[in-house]
């Protein structure tokens, strides 16, 4: 083993010469920003008569690479393939193996990742198979060290003096989803970059649709190396910088183990990081976790603090050297197995792996945070299933769209709460989005139903109100109610209005709204004098004063009738 000072350009004879040893397969164990790439480049341009390729998990680390080595030709695709048959250097990615022909050697960066159990599995498979002679790179070489032999032919080894880095760990029960909304609910304007690892992309999917009427522009999820499946309410220029790691113009950044591996972030402050395990029974693996840490350089000046989030099974690590299986797809679901296994370490274990790359680990009982329990939908009442609207994300994506221009986006915190309410969608949370759908098509604020209380009745009745204006303003149920909202005196004369000639239903909207701001009355006398309740609610009054002095007819779409949307 090397101890490396400053990059891999100090021991440039050794690493030619262990290239060019005879054995076939090579493992080259380096630390992240150890410079591993630059000496593969460099050893290509001092080796013209030698056709390479370096392979690449990932088509944005090709692109990176690209990036910084204009002179290095770097792509992928059957057209870039093909244009670069008869180069003696290429830069490409994992899924290019088929295509190549001739190679004198290949090098898989992020060796370590033909273990993980991804998209890749049949193409490291075709890796493995292949005739080439193989170099391998990676900063953690666990499971891959097991396939290549310890010998000083097969292995060569460089560490670096860097500084104890320190994450946290949480290991007990939680909510998936409730956990990364606590997270952001309980970061929000912290001057850093808060950015949440979690392998499950319809959960990232929620998240965002739930967050990102509250953010704008500043939240953004990157689960893919396809644009297509990012461009869903999510400009190009995000995707790209995404991509490159440039994660300093959103303040929520929610990914998969895309960031994992190879990739250095471009920021202009610290990372607030939370890596939380899709299965709660089990830790995200710690291989992965000493590749993210490496994200952030040191040489930048910024930091990633990282707090972990699972919960430990009773794996004991065993390093053992893999079967020498004929079958290389029996082999990579091996290395794949024991690859899923370090995710169901017991403690030690866990901590071992971490402490190997100077990573110390401080255990934590809560997250230093408020942090909500779920609770199931159909256990609470249209109050808090308003409040927390958020959590149907479906539902409220429809409504805060709605409500995305400047003169209701102020709603949007109405209906966006810190609980969670699991047990998705039913009756009562339908009957809310009707309201709220109907509500900002129709211009009718949420506080006139919503405010101190939610109430089915009133809303009913503001429907009421807004059709029957809306088809005859100058019929004697529309003409009670303007008079109640807009008195003439102080004694409200509603036999001489006609309240006697109303029909029943109309007659008992008419009591609603009257008792809504005056002191109640039985209506069976001729005329009332006017008290008005102090409590009285103002949003109603304001908006039923619109209402009938002509302020909304003119925006009245078509009349409400339940349900307007069913998921």
């Amino acid at each position: 083993m090397f101890t490396v000072e400053n990059n891999l350009g100090e021991y440039k004879t050794e690493i030619y010469s262990f290239i060019k040893t005879q054995t076939k397969e090579k493992l080259l164990v380096a630390p992240t920003g150890s410079g591993k790439t630059y000496i593969i480049i460099q050893f290509a341009k001092d080796n013209p008569h030698l056709k390479l390729a370096l392979l690449c998990p990932t088509q944005s680390l090709v692109k990176n690479i690209g990036e910084d080595y204009k002179d290095v030709s770097c792509g992928f695709g059957s057209e870039f393939l093909d244009r670069n048959r008869f180069s003696d250097f290429i830069v490409t990615t994992y899924d290019s193996i088929e295509t190549l022909e001739n190679m004198d050697y290949i090098f898989i960066d992020e060796g370590h990742q033909i273990a993980s159990d991804g998209s890749y599995r049949k193409v490291i498979a075709k890796i493995l198979e292949s005739d080439f002679k193989k170099v391998f790179i990676s900063a953690t070489p666990e499971i891959i060290e097991d396939y290549i032999p310890n010998t000083e032919e097969s292995k060569l080894e460089f560490r670096m003096h860097r500084p104890q880095q320190e994450i946290k760990i949480f290991s007990g029960k939680y909510n998936i989803k409730g956990i990364i909304s606590d997270i952001i609910n309980n970061t929000k304007g912290l001057n850093k970059t808060i950015l949440i690892r979690l392998n499950n992309k319809e959960i990232i999917e929620s998240v965002y649709d739930s967050f990102k009427p509250l953010f704008k522009d500043k939240i953004a999820r990157i689960y893919s190396d396809e644009d297509n499946v990012l461009y869903d309410n999510q400009n190009t220029d995000t995707i790209n910088n995404l991509k490159m790691g440039k994660i300093s113009n959103v303040d929520v950044v929610l990914c998969t183990s895309i960031y994992d591996a190879g990739l250095s972030f471009k920021v202009d402050r610290d990372i607030q990081a939370y890596a939380v395990s899709q299965d709660t029974r089990k830790m995200p693996n710690p291989i992965d976790m000493v590749q993210f840490l490496a994200r952030v350089r040191g040489n930048s000046g910024y930091k990633m603090d990282l707090t972990i989030i699972g919960n430990y099974g009773d794996y004991e690590m065993i390093s053992m050297e893999l079967p020498k299986y004929k079958s290389m797809q029996r082999l990579c679901n091996l290395m794949a197995h024991r690859y899923e296994e370090y995710r169901e370490m017991y403690f030690g274990s866990y901590h071992y792996v971490l402490n190997r790359y100077n990573i110390d680990v401080t255990e934590i009982t809560d997250l230093g945070f408020k942090t909500s329990k779920s609770i199931r939908s159909s256990r609470v009442s249209y109050m808090d299933i308003a409040q927390n609207f958020n959590s149907f994300s479906k539902e409220y994506s429809i409504v805060s769209s709605n409500l995305d221009n400047d003169e209701q986006r102020y709603q949007i915190e109405l209906i966006t709460g810190d609980k969670t309410l699991g047990g998705g969608s039913n009756a009562r949370v339908q009957r809310v989005f009707n309201h709220f759908h109907y509500a900002t098509k129709n211009e009718i604020p949420f506080k006139c139903f919503f405010n101190e209380t939610y109430s089915v009745e009133v809303f009913d009745m503001l429907v009421k109100l807004r059709e029957d204006y809306k088809n005859d303003a100058d019929d004697l149920f529309s003409n009670m109610v303007y008079n109640i909202i807009n008195p003439n005196g102080s004694v409200l004369n509603y036999k001489e209005l006609g309240y006697k000639d109303l029909i029943q239903a109309d007659a008992k909207v008419v009591r609603k709204v009257y008792n809504l701001f005056y002191k109640s009355h039985d209506f069976r006398r001729a005329k009332v004098k006017l008290i008005e309740k102090k409590e009285g609610n103002k949003e109603v009054k304001k908006y039923l004063h619109d209402l009938t002095s002509g302020g909304y007819i003119s925006s009245i779409t078509a009349p409400y009738s339940a349900p307007f949307y069913c998921l």
